[in-house]
């Protein structure tokens, strides 16, 4: 995401998450809740949309299931409205993936279906070979 129309404290926050992401758990949470805070005070879609999908990625690999399904369906509604695709299909894949390894298959069919429904309508080329992959 681009966040260069933002002002210098959002792009630093971004630049934190981005920084600790899959390195500092506690860290990344923190600045993706400013991020969260910050969106829902100026009704900013893509920065809360931003804020929980880090937030999701980040309980995911904390394997903190319940943490992680709360905050990546968050991050769908938000993403959506501010028509990020990209992060939309990456929301699905992880539901796809933690559907998966919970024996789920049905559900993780399902997600990988809508990701792919999504990167064939945006023109994500790459990220449906991800979740063909997958």
């Amino acid at each position: 995401m681009n966040f260069s129309e933002y002002n210098e404290i959002i792009r630093f926050w971004t630049e934190e998450v981005y920084k600790n992401r899959q390195k500092d758990a506690e860290v990344t949470l923190k600045y993706c809740n400013d991020i969260i805070d910050y969106g829902l005070k100026v009704c900013d879609s893509k920065l809360i949309g931003f804020g929980y999908y880090y937030s999701a990625e980040t309980y995911y690999c904390l394997n903190d299931g319940s943490h992680f399904y709360e905050t990546v369906s968050k991050a769908l509604d938000y993403l959506q409205q501010a028509k990020e695709w990209e992060f939309v299909v990456r929301c699905y894949n992880y539901l796809g993936i933690m559907a998966c390894t919970g024996g789920n298959l049905p559900f993780a069919l399902d997600y990988y279906l809508n990701a792919i429904k999504y990167c064939q309508d945006y023109d994500l080329p790459e990220m449906e070979a991800i979740l063909n992959i997958n």
